[in-house]
């Protein structure tokens, strides 16, 4: 139970994070769009969270599915906000967009936010844009390492690995073990691709070891 009015505040919080032109045109404030995207069990639970608003708002939630890919909903919003359209009233964003969105005029300052349930570092460095908050986070991001618990114990490997050095080592001692029976077996597997998962990823290896990243202005975070 108290899940669930976490999520509704949650909620309540999106439906202040309106887009600078939701007065143009002819808007219903008994309705709200809302466009979300991600996988099927996100949509489910946005689904669950929609019908618990209404019931106690009284406002109808109209929820517009967006693609799961990050870069196709990006696209898809920038169509919608840069064409001035009335849809969408509230939107799900990447953090990387805030800056972007709200430099276009497309993101209306958040007035007299509880922000006592939310990170002050994480309002201040991402949702806050030229002393305005204008965006307020949704789910909290932190890398986690999946490993193999059988062929650690097996081959003898520290469980979980403790350094990257241990995970690098044990990757390819089991690799060499495994591969010969099984040649596709990659003892170790991450987001390498040419997208931001690679980034993330960049990230988590360069913090761990004392890397920063420069902004001009702002130093290092």
């Amino acid at each position: 139970m108290e899940k669930s009015h976490a999520l509704m505040a949650t909620w309540v919080s999106l439906l202040l994070f309106v887009t600078a032109f939701s007065g143009c045109g002819n808007r219903n404030p008994d309705n709200v769009v809302f466009f979300v995207g991600g996988a099927p069990n996100e949509l489910e639970a946005w689904e669950s969270l929609a019908k618990d608003f209404e019931r106690d708002s009284g406002i109808s939630v109209e929820l517009l599915r967006q693609p799961a890919n990050t870069d196709q909903q990006r696209q898809s919003l920038i169509v919608s906000l840069d064409a001035r359209l009335n849809n969408p009233d509230v939107f799900l964003m990447d953090a990387a967009w805030v800056g972007l969105f709200a430099q276009s005029g497309w993101l209306e300052p958040l007035r007299d936010m509880d922000l006592s349930p939310y990170f002050e570092k994480v309002i201040q460095q991402v949702d806050t844009y030229k002393e305005n908050l204008v965006a307020l986070p949704v789910y909290m991001d932190g890398g986690l390492l999946y490993f193999r618990k059988d062929l650690l114990e097996k081959y003898k490997g520290p469980l979980p690995p403790k350094t990257w050095k241990d995970l690098l080592d044990q990757s390819l001692k089991i690799q060499r073990e495994v591969r010969p029976g099984r040649p596709g077996f990659q003892g170790a597997v991450w987001q390498g691709a040419e997208y931001e998962g690679l980034i993330c990823n960049f990230l988590e290896f360069a913090g761990t070891r004392g890397g920063f990243i420069f902004t001009e202005g702002r130093g290092a975070t």
